[in-house]
This record gives C-alpha cells, sequence and structure tokens, in this order.
C-alpha cells in the first residue's frame, strides 16, 4: 500500500464534487492510490497452484499490434488411436529429457524417475532420485521411490532404514508413513508400525495409502471392527477398489457378517470378469488409462522445468502434446494459459480461458479467470459480460460484484457501481479493499456521508492503517 501524504496541497486542497458527478475532491485521487484503481481494472487470477502468478492490472489502452497480430493456438487434434508401446517410448524419451537437460529442477528430476520405475528401469531412476536427494535432501518422494524399488528386490530391512533417515529428519508424507508402516509390518515390527499408522490418520485422514495400511495392520493385530472401518474409508476416498474390497470382505467374514462379505466378493469377481472381456488382444485398457494420466504429470511437469529454463516455446509444445493424449484435463489449460500470460501472449491466453469456460462452464474461477485477460486486452466489453455470467452462476461469490464494481466505476457508472460493491461487501464484509473502494465511490456520487461509513468500516477490520486513518480525517473535516 503507497503512504500518502494527506498534508500535500499541491492538488489545490479540499475542494467540493461537481453537480455532474465528477470527483474533484482531492480524497477521490487518495482513495484511488490506496485501492490500486482508478481507470484500472485488476482482476486476480489463479491458474497452477504450485506457483500463482501476481495479480495483473490492465489500463484502458489500445492493447497494439503485438498483441492483435499474434498467432491463435492451434489446439491439437487429439490422439485416440496411440498405443501403449508409443506412450512408453515417448514418456521414457521424455524423463531422459528432463534428467539431462533440466538436472538442476528436482520436481522434474523426481517425475523422470517414477517414469523410470513404471517401466522397471530401476537403476536409471535410483540414479535419479539419487541426484535429485543431492540437491534437496529433505524431498519426501525420492525416499519413498528408492525405497519402493528396493521393497520389490525382498529388501525391506534397507527400505526401512532408508525411510526411517527421512522420518527421524522430519519429512512426512502420507506416502512415507504408509511405506514406512508396510515396511515395519514385513520385518515384524507391529507395534512400531502401528504407532506409525497413528501418526498418519492423524496427519492425513484423507489418504486411501494410510487408510488402507491402517487397516492392514488391524487385522494383522486382530483389530477386526478397526479394519472394516478403515477399508470402508479407503473405499470412499477412492482406493483399490478391488483389492480393499477383498480385505474389507475377510474383515466382515471374521466377524461372522457373511451375507455383505459374499456381495463383496462377488462384486469383486464380476468387475474382474467385465475388465476382462474389455480388454482387447494385445491391448490393456486400463493401463493405456494409467499411461495417459502419467503423461498427463510428466508433460506438466516438464513444461514448469521449461519455463524455469527460459523455454517457452518448449513448454508450449509439452502442453499441446499433453492436450492431444487427453483433450479434456482442464488443469493442462490452466498451465498453457499460465504460460502465455508469463511470455505477453494474452490472445492465445484468451483462447485458452475461453476453451475452459466452455469445458466448465459451472466454475466461476473460469469466468474471473476470462475475464482477467479479456480485461488486460482491453476487451472491457467481454470482461463484463463472463462477470456478470459469474454472478448468477454464484451470486455467493463477492468477487465478481467487486470486479464489476470496478468496471462500471471505470466508466463512470457511478450507481451501478454502488449497486455492485455494496452487494460484495455484504457477501465479503471483512474485505477492506471493498469497504474503500465503496468509499471512492460514494465520493464520486457526492455522498459525503457514505464515504465516512465506508472508511470507518474498513477502520474496523484493519484499526491501525494510518493512510485510512488520515483520509477518514479528510473526510469528516470535509462533510
Amino acid at each position: 500500500m503507497k503512504t500518502i501524504n494527506t498534508s500535500d496541497t499541491s492538488l489545490g486542497g479540499p475542494k467540493k464534487t461537481s453537480r455532474d458527478g465528477k470527483p474533484t475532491h482531492w480524497l477521490s485521487l487518495a482513495l484511488m492510490i490506496l485501492v490500486g484503481t482508478g481507470l484500472t481494472i485488476a482482476i486476480a487470477i489463479v491458474l497452477t497452484p504450485e506457483k500463482p502468478l501476481p495479480e495483473v492490472q490492465s489500463e484502458h489502452i489500445d492493447p497494439g499490434p503485438q498483441l492483435a497480430t499474434a498467432p491463435s493456438v492451434r489446439f491439437p487434434t487429439p490422439d485416440g488411436e496411440i498405443s501403449v508401446e508409443q506412450l512408453q517410448s515417448e514418456l521414457l524419451a521424455m524423463a531422459e529429457r528432463l534428467a539431462s537437460e533440466f538436472g538442476s529442477n528436482v520436481e522434474g528430476l523426481h517425475a523422470a524417475a517414477m517414469t523410470f520405475a513404471e517401466f522397471k528401469q530401476t537403476k536409471r531412476a535410483q540414479e535419479v532420485w539419487q541426484k535429485c536427494l543431492e540437491l534437496k535432501p529433505k524431498e519426501v518422494g525420492p525416499y519413498v521411490g528408492m525405497a519402493s524399488i528396493l521393497s520389490q528386490r525382498g529388501d525391506d530391512e534397507q527400505a526401512v532404514k532408508l525411510l526411517q533417515n527421512a522420518f527421524k529428519t522430519g519429512q512426512r508424507s502420507a506416502e512415507l508413513l504408509a511405506e514406512l508402516a508396510s515396511g515395519l509390518s514385513k520385518l515384524g515390527e507391529l507395534e512400531q508400525a502401528d504407532a506409525i499408522l497413528n501418526e498418519g490418520v492423524a496427519s492425513f485422514p484423507e489418504s486411501h495409502e494410510i487408510m488402507t495400511q491402517r487397516g492392514t495392520i488391524d487385522m494383522q493385530l486382530q483389530r477386526v471392527e478397526s479394519a472394516e472401518r478403515a477399508f470402508r474409508k479407503s473405499l470412499e476416498l477412492g482406493g483399490n477398489t478391488k483389492a480393499v474390497q477383498m480385505m474389507l470382505a475377510n474383515a466382515l467374514a471374521r466377524q461372522g457378517k457373511t451375507e455383505e462379505a459374499t456381495q463383496l466378493r462377488s462384486l469383486s469377481e464380476v468387475t474382474s470378469s467385465a475388465a476382462a472381456r474389455d480388454r482387447s488382444p494385445g491391448f490393456d485398457t486400463i493401463y493405456l488409462t494409467n499411461l495417459r494420466a502419467l503423461a498427463v504429470k510428466l508433460f506438466q511437469i516438464g513444461s514448469r522445468a521449461a519455463i524455469e529454463n527460459d523455454k517457452p516455446l518448449l513448454a508450449e509444445e509439452w502442453l499441446l502434446r499433453t492436450l492431444a493424449i487427453e483433450p479434456n484435463d482442464l488443469s493442462t489449460y490452466m498451465e498453457l494459459s499460465a504460460v502465455y500470460r508469463r511470455t505477453k501472449r494474452l490472445k492465445e491466453a484468451l483462447e485458452v480461458q475461453e476453451k475452459l469456460l466452455e469445458l466448465q462452464p459451472k466454475n466461476v474461477l473460469n469466468h474471473i479467470n476470462l475475464a482477467s485477460v479479456a480485461s488486460q486486452l482491453g476487451r472491457y466489453d467481454l470482461a463484463e459480460r463472463v462477470l456478470t455470467e459469474a454472478t448468477l452462476v454464484s451470486p455467493e461469490v463477492a468477487f465478481p460484484f467487486a470486479e464489476l464494481a470496478k468496471i462500471h466505476l471505470s466508466k463512470r457508472e457511478f450507481s451501478k457501481a454502488k449497486q455492485m460493491i455494496t452487494t460484495a461487501r455484504n457477501l465479503e464484509p471483512l474485505k477492506t479493499e471493498w469497504h474503500v473502494m465503496g468509499a471512492m465511490i460514494a465520493e464520486s456520487l457526492g455522498d459525503a456521508p457514505g464515504v465516512v461509513s465506508c472508511l470507518k468500516r474498513a477502520l474496523e477490520i484493519t484499526p491501525t492503517d494510518q493512510n485510512l486513518i488520515a483520509l477518514l480525517k479528510a473526510a469528516e473535516s470535509a462533510k
């Protein structure tokens, strides 16, 4: 927040608002600075949770020839004919490129190692995970990955030692705790495994891996009722349906609940038979689906690594390839829009946001993000239309109303601006900025009591803000 010198007389001192509604009081300028608006539309946009972009402010200016001549996005044709072998080859090549060309990007290295492990190239996976730990010793994923390889080789003791080292240094994740508990149980250390899972359930109650392992250990400790609850929770959270169904059936049978146990076993057999019928010779549909999901993650991670290494065109290439593999993956469109925004290719970003809204029309964030890009391009008519739609889709969300208030304010539609900001303030009354904006709109309407009322409300939320204190004093003296 900028500091405002309220003793400055260069603006000619306090003046009254003119009858045509144009704000001439110096307080209006101070309020504009304080709220960060004026003839500016600033719309918050959240695209990539890993590295959110800052709020962008766009003035009422012509976007210029650079934006006007930018090429449109060439969305790829869905690659529905890709085979398991083709996708495996492509993913391995991608993993090798991440490991060799982006060797300082821990996220990329970890994803590459996971890919190598998936395709049984365990030696290469371990090499890459070791490099991850050299760069970032407290990264949890590589420990879990290497322990998994050791466990698959039958070296449970070394796997447990590796995970315990990570645990002792304070590292935690649902995967680490579940893998550690599993390893301890294989070594016969059930009490230690039980203690680990107690922490796991407390820290990661929504992890199906933790819940499945919780049920497994409970069965070994003869706590059958507790195991039943854990297996049911795992299924609710999306755990491995067939395996967990069978474990739950065993827990039910141990309690004499034979009818439900029989039903679960029958359901599991029907699921297995249906999957077998759907599997064409030489083509595993389920496995290909899993590979597609892996491809989405790998190419998205690769695109972020490319951006960090100043290779935006490569990031774009990989994300477009992802859309060819999974054309309706919403997160990929969000990543692609972020790439275009970072590189000032706003026309392409607009097309991507329009596609997102088409795929998910009831998500208010898609409306907000599209409006943001539209305003940056000077498309205020589009921004206003999309934000208005957002108020209809999610009338309980305050943000679109506040942004519409800014648009109406910039168009000197003060009564409409007041209506919008009043709704926003009522929906989310603890937002200081919106009360300040309410004061600015009241000033534009010549409503001196309204200015004071809004500033007082803002000060109730942030009572030590010296700028607001000074503005309220000025407003009260001007009444």
